[in-house]
């Protein structure tokens, strides 16, 4: 009997909290032991998992308590799921942040039928621990909330929805600024970086679209 999806995620997310217990591999317990991961009824909270069947792989992420990056356990799914090693990825946000000086953020939300994900007004105060005014009206569109997806993946999706038709993009008034915000949470001892490819950067050109990327490291030293 062929197992259920669910049964089979987890099947593969007890194979990764298996190694977290056993630490079999040298560099489990070098990444962990300085590391403290989250924890729900005494086991290791599961993040997400991600296959890729062409390649008969997947990776386990389980979040770092404190911080924004991911323990991840990869897996072989072929012939049957096996441990292969193990390591730390960044976590991350990708988003279109649109704002404007001079409109309203009912007008400023007519140019755009997408969905916002976080909206401000101007004049309005920042927080309601602050006395800090909002400069601008504006919004984010950001259509993948999964920090643990990769980077590139998360920017190919946000490019996707953005070139539809009916999206507003490019946006034609020059009252508005819109760009590409990326937010990448590395681990300071393992940290891979952001890969913009020619077509990425082309696509982002067609939209009219600059980006902006902030990078923060953090974490513990790498045990000896």
């Amino acid at each position: 009997m062929s197992q259920s999806k669910e049964d089979h995620l987890e099947h593969l997310a007890a194979i990764a909290r298996h190694e977290i217990k056993v630490q079999s591999l040298a560099l489990t317990r070098q990444l962990l032991a300085n590391q403290t991961l989250e924890q729900k009824d005494s086991q290791p909270v599961i993040a997400g998992i991600i296959e890729e069947p062409d390649r008969q792989r997947a990776q386990v992420y389980i979040p770092i308590e404190d911080e924004s990056y991911f323990f991840v356990v990869y897996l072989d799914t072929y012939p049957k799921a096996s441990l292969r090693f193990v390591g730390m990825e960044a976590g991350s946000r990708v988003y279109s942040r649109i704002m404007s000086e001079s409109l309203d953020l009912k007008d400023l939300l007519e140019f755009t039928p997408l969905k916002p994900n976080w909206v401000c007004e101007k004049g309005e105060k920042v927080s309601t621990r602050s006395e800090a005014i909002q400069a601008f009206s504006g919004m984010t569109i950001e259509p993948d909330e999964r920090r643990y997806v990769g980077t590139e993946l998360k920017l190919e999706s946000l490019l996707d929805l953005l070139e539809q038709e009916k999206s507003g993009f490019p946006l034609p008034n020059q009252e508005i600024f819109a760009h590409v915000q990326i937010v990448y949470y590395g681990y300071k001892e393992q940290m891979s970086g952001i890969h913009l490819s020619t077509s990425m950067m082309q696509r982002l050109s067609a939209l009219g679209l600059e980006i902006d990327i902030d990078l923060y490291a953090s974490g513990p030293d790498l045990a000896d």
